[in-house]
């Protein structure tokens, strides 16, 4: 009793202290590039849901919306983002401001519900939640999910729908319940909503039934019904909670999923100090990504708890479906491996680093801790080890966050060198532009500030962070036309290859960001 006070206490006590962070701190950040595509979904969506239900609710913004099937995304899946919309109309939240920051708020609350997620699976999978709470650090403190949980309401929020997936498989493969079914068959629909991609949980459900059945913890009646409970619950929220497929189920669905596939981008994207075309990568471009911006820790454990899976496979290559604890650690590893191995195969397009891969990363945390509870079972010598360079790890995570804050998503490790912006994506959100906009507010005085980007800087979106008085002072100036200030992300394109020199010819450096040495954004006044 003491014991499971204690730990009721401290895991309590931790996902409180989170969960307060997190509040404290959602409005520090700026408006990410996708952001107002985003946000659209949920006006879209609302009025052709108010078309066939009541068309006489539908009022101001939802009204005026573009038609569902006149939108360029109207394949994407827009679970949350009709959540998000519904949640912004009956709070009354209104100014773009406000909107966004609140918007910022809901994306941290599901990326909160990700990682509670996370220690529950990994704390049922090792039952200690010691274990459950070393998953969760390894997640909070991973620099680029931190800063992103609070603005990437598209693959943070997948990411987390996947953990919240996983934790459900687990929990199905220890019980066999009727409940585990349905709660498997409901989150597997709602990643679907989020994400095509989610249909990867289908065939992990099989599996995860196979397993209970070969073990003899539920009889073929039971497994039949588990199975059927699973088909009906995730088909019939699959279909609620994506508007596009109500009128053409099939064909939409198919439609979707193709689109997923070969997503519609053509641009280039920055890796390894060249521009490569998103449909022509090199193959390992997924690879070196996870291993330049994951903690290097993590990357080692995980490495370690893949050849530990692989061994006791070797062992068991016949049983693995009777082992239960194996049965899982190939969920997990499959969950990483195969994804990464598809979009390889498959040359799918990718850019802005892995963000399109992040949903792995739940999967790979887990295997990671399975490396760790490998080596805390090593000799006293190697346990001690592994747990001083496991803490050293969280430490050094923990005040990189601080000293970055709130420009987190641009973490690198050592791996990744030096001169990041002239050799990979480095803030191609955009997100530092918000505290280089609020330096020029801050020390220009004039009622007119002319602002140009000369990258992939995207300050139309940027400014709706600030106060309606801050933005009726910046005018924002066309490629052609004359500006007082340039501001570069160097997130340059095709046809912005231009360096600094360039500009210094009729400007002065203003100011410039820096994140652990590296210059990430620079702004140029020109001279009076």
């Amino acid at each position: 009793m003491v014991h499971w006070k204690s730990e009721k206490i401290t895991v309590g006590l931790f996902f409180i202290i989170y969960l307060l962070m997190g509040i404290a701190i959602h409005a520090d950040y700026g408006i990410s590039w996708d952001e107002l595509t985003q946000r659209l979904h949920g006006p879209i969506n609302h009025k052709y849901i108010g078309e066939k239900i009541a068309p006489f609710l539908l009022t101001g913004e939802t009204a005026e919306a573009l038609d569902l099937y006149k939108w360029y995304d109207r394949d994407y899946g827009v679970a949350s983002e009709i959540v998000f919309y519904g949640l912004e109309r009956a709070f009354n939240i209104d100014g773009d401001m406000n909107i966004y920051i609140f918007r910022h708020l809901l994306t941290f609350l599901c990326a909160f519900a990700g990682v509670l997620a996370l220690y529950a699976a990994a704390k049922n999978t090792y039952g200690d939640y010691r274990i459950g709470l070393i998953a969760a650090l390894m997640m909070i403190l991973s620099p680029r999910m931190f800063a992103e949980s609070f603005y990437n309401s598209k693959d943070i929020i997948f990411m987390s729908s996947c953990a919240i997936v996983i934790y459900a498989i687990v929990k199905y493969s220890l019980d066999g319940r009727l409940v585990s079914a349905f709660l498997c068959g409901l989150f597997t629909a709602v990643s679907i909503d989020l994400r095509i991609m989610g249909i990867m949980f289908i065939p992990i459900f099989c599996v995860a039934s196979i397993g209970l059945f070969l073990r003899k913890q539920v009889s073929i009646k039971r497994l039949c019904l588990n199975s059927l409970i699973y088909i009906v619950i995730s088909s019939a929220f699959i279909y609620f909670l994506f508007p596009f497929l109500w009128e053409h189920p099939i064909d939409n669905f198919i439609y979707s999923f193709n689109n997923m596939k070969n997503f519609r981008f053509t641009g280039p994207t920055h890796y390894l100090g060249m521009f490569h075309k998103c449909m022509e990568l090199p193959w390992h471009y997924i690879p070196v990504w996870v291993l330049i911006t994951t903690p290097l820790a993590y990357s080692a454990l995980m490495i370690i708890g893949t050849f530990v899976i692989f061994g006791q496979l070797a062992k068991n290559i016949f049983g693995f479906f009777k082992d239960q604890k194996l049965l899982l650690d190939l969920i997990f590893l499959s969950l990483v491996l195969c994804p990464v191995a598809a979009v390889i195969i498959l040359s799918s397009v990718l850019y802005d680093g892995w963000r399109q891969m992040y949903f792995i990363y739940p999967a790979f945390i887990l295997v990671a801790i399975k490396g760790f509870v490998f080596l805390l079972n090593s000799t006293k010598m190697v346990r001690y080890s592994a747990m001083a360079v496991v803490a050293f790890s969280f430490m050094w995570n923990a005040a990189w966050i601080f000293n970055a804050h709130p420009l987190q998503n641009v973490y690198f490790n050592v791996l990744a060198g030096k001169d990041w912006r002239n050799n990979f994506e480095v803030d191609y959100w955009g997100l530092a532009n918000r505290e280089a906009i609020q330096y020029i507010l801050d020390n220009d005085p004039g009622s007119t500030i002319t602002l140009k980007a000369v990258s992939g800087a995207n300050l139309h979106v940027s400014v709706l962070i600030f106060p309606q008085k801050d933005r009726e002072r910046i005018v924002l100036a066309g490629p052609n036309e004359d500006a007082r200030y340039l501001l570069t992300n160097y997130r340059n394109w095709e046809d912005c290859d231009k360096g600094d020199a360039e500009y210094l010819k009729s400007h002065d450096l203003f100011y410039e960001k820096t994140i652990d040495g590296e210059i990430i954004l620079r702004i140029f006044k020109r001279r009076d």
